[in-house]
This record gives structure tokens, C-alpha cells and sequence, in this order.
């Protein structure tokens, strides 16, 4: 996933996974300060983290899109998701010939992509950027 949250690197994550303070992916947006600290960061180190992960619920469509680092989906194809289906609801609801209509992918390239947003992973992510 591309997120571009300061302090959030490969040593704080692991330290994170062995205090046991996420498991999977979405447990980052429910990250506590205090877990932050035990993971070494500093009081403004952390501070910045958990504020950049609030913000990323507040940014446009196409940002959450591209945050999510979906296959076949780049900068581009972020920007026709978000114009032609406007929110999460209608990218999920959508089936892979309208993705692949919006997005001018093939078909099987589509399929990738719905798999991947119907992951039970990602749709928890989702629905923490709703």
C-alpha cells in the first residue's frame, strides 16, 4: 500500500508486528500513541504519524485509490476510477467491465482489480477511508 505517512518505516513496522500492535493492514489506522512510543518513535515523531493517518481519511477519491496500491491501477487510473464512480461504494459495487470501461484495461485486468478491492483486507481499509 502506498501510504505516505512520516515514521512509518519498514524498522517501526516490525516493531509494531512483534509488540503485537497490528497484525494486518488496517490495524495501522487504529495505531494509539502510546504504541507508537513503545515503538520507539518520539512524542513528535508520533504525534505526526497518528495526524498524516487521520488525514489520509480527509483526502480525495483518487488519493485513496492510489493509496491503495491496486494492480494495474496507477496515477492515471486512479483519476478515471474517481470521476467515473465517485466514492467506494460505487467502485465496489462496480462489476470488472465497468472498471474496465472506466479505466480503458482489458477485462482480466479488471477481474485483478476487483479481486484485489474485495479482499477482506482492503475492504476494511475501505471502509476506514469512509
Amino acid at each position: 500500500m502506498r501510504l505516505d505517512i512520516p515514521y512509518l518505516h519498514e524498522d517501526v513496522i516490525k516493531k509494531l508486528i512483534a509488540d503485537r500492535a497490528i497484525n494486518q493492514l488496517p490495524d495501522v489506522f487504529r495505531l494509539s500513541f502510546s504504541s507508537l512510543k513503545e515503538a520507539g518513535l518520539s512524542e513528535t515523531s508520533a504525534s505526526s504519524m497518528l495526524t498524516a493517518l487521520h488525514h489520509v481519511q480527509t483526502q480525495p477519491f483518487k488519493n485513496q485509490i492510489r493509496a491503495l496500491s491496486i494492480p494495474q491501477v496507477g496515477e492515471s487510473r486512479s483519476k478515471k476510477l474517481a470521476l467515473r464512480f465517485k466514492g467506494w461504494n460505487g467502485l465496489l459495487d462496480a462489476n470488472d467491465q465497468e472498471i474496465a470501461s472506466a479505466t480503458y484495461m482489458t477485462r482480466n485486468q479488471a477481474r485483478l482489480v476487483k479481486g484485489y478491492i474485495s479482499t477482506s483486507e482492503v475492504v476494511k481499509v475501505i471502509r476506514f477511508f469512509q
